[in-house]
């Protein structure tokens, strides 16, 4: 225990509250207000009620918003839910003393999250919502593989095999995010000469 102890746990609690709480904790509130503008009631059908949200200037206005209109209308604080998901697979895991108990928690998490995300399939675009489940899949593959490793199952040229395949997935993924986010640049630029028509 010495001064640069406590100033660096100082400053690590600083960081927690301010990031890892802070954070998703900003983006509930801000998302929070808009919530019946997000999910507008009245609406049994939700193609409807996306459309009828898509028509809200005032609420579209709002750049936070962003974080909830690619979800469905009942999902709107999914964008919260997916940044503690990631606090709890990055930071949360350091917390644990042991590589037991740090591997036992990430395998809980990734199988626990892979369920709630296909459970509730939260993107509006299909495209969108197939390609997170793969990422997630990926994420929970990780452990296991290097469960199997330590476990000595898997060995020699097998491990080889198994790692480049695990690659390739990888730059399967890389090619399909890329592809996403071209073709989300392109919706966002046709969804901003709409706003410019309308007004």
């Amino acid at each position: 225990s010495t001064p640069l102890y406590y100033g660096m746990a100082f400053y690590a609690t600083l960081v927690l509250f301010v990031y890892s709480i802070g954070i998703p904790l900003a983006l509930f509130l801000s998302l929070f207000k808009w919530r019946h503008e997000l999910d507008p009631p009245g609406y049994e059908d939700e193609g409807r009620a996306i459309n009828a949200r898509m028509k809200n200037k005032k609420m579209l206005a709002d750049p936070i918003v962003g974080f909830a209109i690619r979800y469905r209308p009942h999902r709107w604080w999914y964008e919260v839910y997916t940044l503690g998901r990631r606090f709890a697979l990055t930071s949360l895991v350091l917390a644990f003393p042991t590589l037991e108990s740090s591997t036992v928690f990430v395998v809980i998490v990734a199988v626990s999250t892979l369920l709630l995300d296909r459970e509730w399939s939260a993107h509006i675009d299909g495209y969108t919502s197939a390609l997170s489940h793969a990422l997630n899949v990926q994420v929970l593959l990780a452990p296991l593989y290097m469960l199997l490793i330590d476990a000595h199952m898997i060995v020699g040229e097998y491990s080889v095999a198994v790692s480049i395949g695990l690659l390739v997935l990888n730059l399967v993924m890389v090619g399909a995010l890329s592809l996403t986010a071209v073709r989300d640049v392109r919706k966002a630029k046709a969804k901003a000469e709409q706003l410019k028509t309308l007004n």
